[in-house]
């Protein structure tokens, strides 16, 4: 996700079909506790907040705690690395993350 002049792991393209919906408009039979019931399932990762250009804040929790995140709302991304249950260090994450937020982005 970096810019440009900087080394990128994938393509806008491959981004793109990452954050694309793919979920939303079928059955779901299991869905992580986790996971809000408005969130959609992309390529890897939980689209949380729909943008006209493709999700505008995602996020892919690990069964063991960590929690990388992208917020393009805030300006703000990161990710929380802990060794837990997802259910006892998801609020923890999500309080970190809101405090990040409140940040804003920060000036490189």
């Amino acid at each position: 996700l970096a810019g440009q002049g900087e080394f990128r792991l994938l393509s806008d393209a491959s981004i793109s079909t990452m954050e694309s919906d793919l979920t939303s408009g079928l059955v779901q039979t299991f869905r992580p506790v986790s996971v809000a019931d408005d969130w959609s399932y992309g390529l890897g990762l939980w689209c949380e907040h729909t943008a006209a250009d493709g999700c505008s804040s995602v996020s892919s929790a690990g069964a063991y705690g960590t929690y990388p995140w992208v917020d393009r709302e805030t300006g703000t991304y990161g990710v929380v690395v802990t060794l837990g249950n997802v259910l006892q260090v998801m609020p923890h994450a999500r309080r970190l993350r809101a405090m990040a937020g409140s940040l804003g982005a920060l000036e490189p």
